[in-house]
């Protein structure tokens, strides 16, 4: 028998399957910041926006004409600086037991390069 070309299909409803509605695929906790953190470790470009130094150099050295190649060793310097600020604090807080970095890991790290500063 022969079914009209115009006619709609439809379903046979005892043999069609209901497919549930899927949820968002979920990462587990931390997987995307472990990513991030090695996709940054990875990288060679600065991580500190330069307009954000060069407004705080120009901020702080009123008057005075800067190169930008000044603007650019200063920014190295300011993200070497931070970069064995913050690995040494991690090293406190690891050393104390502790997986989280805190604000009192870093003054610790401060007190320690004061008093080593000559």
């Amino acid at each position: 028998m022969a079914r009209p070309t115009n006619a709609p299909i439809v379903p046979n409803t005892e043999t069609t399957k209901v497919r549930k509605q899927s949820k968002p695929h979920r990462w587990k906790s931390g997987t995307q910041a472990l990513r991030q953190i090695r996709r940054l470790q990875k990288s060679v470009e600065l991580q500190i926006p330069k307009a954000v130094i060069e407004r705080l150099i120009r901020e702080r050295a009123q008057g005075l004409r800067i190169d930008k190649d000044v603007v650019l060793a200063l920014q190295t310097a300011c993200e070497a600086f931070a970069v064995e600020r913050l690995r040494y604090s991690n090293l406190v807080a690891v050393s104390r037991g502790s997986l989280t970095l805190t604000a009192k890991d870093m003054k610790v790290v401060a007190a320690i390069e004061d008093k080593t500063m000559p």
